[in-house]
């Protein structure tokens, strides 16, 4: 399994995403809103700190699907919690 930390989760709008104890070169990631249409969607290279962000501010309270593919095989995937200020 791949480990993944969101934090903060629920969040405001920003979400911290750590791939945990994995060596990866690019992680392809998806966001789907609560209606399940993709709204975001990125490939990132591994620049060694194993960390990225994901902005959702501008989007409604709602559960938003991520989905990870890591190095075109692996998969995991997360719910993120987005609550209005």
């Amino acid at each position: 399994d791949i480990n993944i930390n969101t934090f903060p989760n629920p969040s405001k709008g920003i979400f911290n995403i750590e791939i945990k104890n994995e060596t990866w070169k690019e992680v392809h990631c998806q966001i789907f809103d609560p209606k399940g249409q993709l709204i975001q969607s990125k490939f990132l290279k591994n620049d060694g700190v194993n960390q990225f962000q994901i902005d959702l501010s501008q989007k409604e309270s709602g559960n938003y699907f991520m989905n990870l593919t890591i190095d075109k095989m692996r998969t995991a995937s997360k719910v993120l919690h987005l609550i209005s200020e």
